[in-house]
């Protein structure tokens, strides 16, 4: 019985702490940028599809709304992902 209880009030959490390392910031980049379109950011995502194929999404957004401005779809993570927001 007490296992039921307790099920219901926990919430689940996969936050594990700081995992790994922060690389140092040799370009003296600033990350709070507080003007809208000012500052932009790109992150490629790797994902599984069903046919064992691998796909790539990049997303361009914003630092200061955490606006997507972009996004790219790809079967392959090269340059093309990027390029049609920095032309």
């Amino acid at each position: 019985m007490p296992d039921m209880y307790w099920g219901k009030n926990r919430k689940y959490s996969s936050y594990k702490g700081t995992i790994g390392k922060t690389a140092p910031n040799i370009l003296n980049q600033k990350f709070d940028e507080i003007k809208p379109l000012k500052v932009f950011h790109t992150d490629i995502t790797e994902i599984k599809m069903e046919n064992d194929k691998k796909g790539y999404i990049s997303l361009i957004m914003d630092e200061a709304s955490n606006e997507i401005m972009g996004l790219q779809v790809s079967d392959s993570p090269n340059f093309n992902l990027i390029r049609k927001y920095i032309e």
